[in-house]
């Protein structure tokens, strides 16, 4: 029984500064991210800066094929984040759509107002988990359901 404490203590106090390292290197700067599909969606470039008060601030660029054509949309999230072991919980709480265009021919302000009234509807409620299968001061690896998220700074 004494064993099985003083192996339990060792473990807990171990454990500890993992996880407050683990938080303090994702936490030390913004990431630069490739967010890689498993679903067979097109990647997408992210910024991500999980800001130590434990609000989130993102950035993303995609394109996305239409048939024979591309959409790109460019926009901002913010919201909140919390670090249980490697699991990472957010909330998107707001978005902003920064631009967009068709076939490389820029969206008018009237198509991204429509747009970015229907993507904050459907961000403003979004929640996700990502678990960090690495971190380290340079680079960092994310996992989720539907994607692989490798960053670096």
């Amino acid at each position: 029984m004494f064993r099985t404490m003083i192996v339990a203590a060792v473990l807990l106090a171990a454990g500890a500064p993992a996880h407050a390292q683990m938080r303090d290197e994702l936490t030390s700067g913004a990431w630069a991210c490739w967010m890689t599909s498993l679903t067979e969606d097109p990647g997408m470039d992210v910024n991500l800066a999980f800001n130590p008060d434990g609000s989130l601030d993102g950035w993303f660029y995609a394109e996305m094929p239409d048939g024979g054509d591309v959409i790109e949309l460019e926009f901002s999230i913010v919201g909140s984040w919390v670090l249980d072991g490697a699991l990472i919980s957010s909330s998107v709480s707001g978005s902003e759509l920064l631009g967009g265009a068709y076939n490389g021919e820029a969206f008018t302000a009237d198509e991204l107002a429509e747009m970015a009234g229907s993507m904050d509807e459907q961000l403003s409620s979004f929640t996700g988990e990502s678990t960090i299968v690495y971190i380290a001061a340079h680079a960092m690896v994310l996992e989720e359901p539907e994607a692989s998220i490798s960053c670096w700074r």
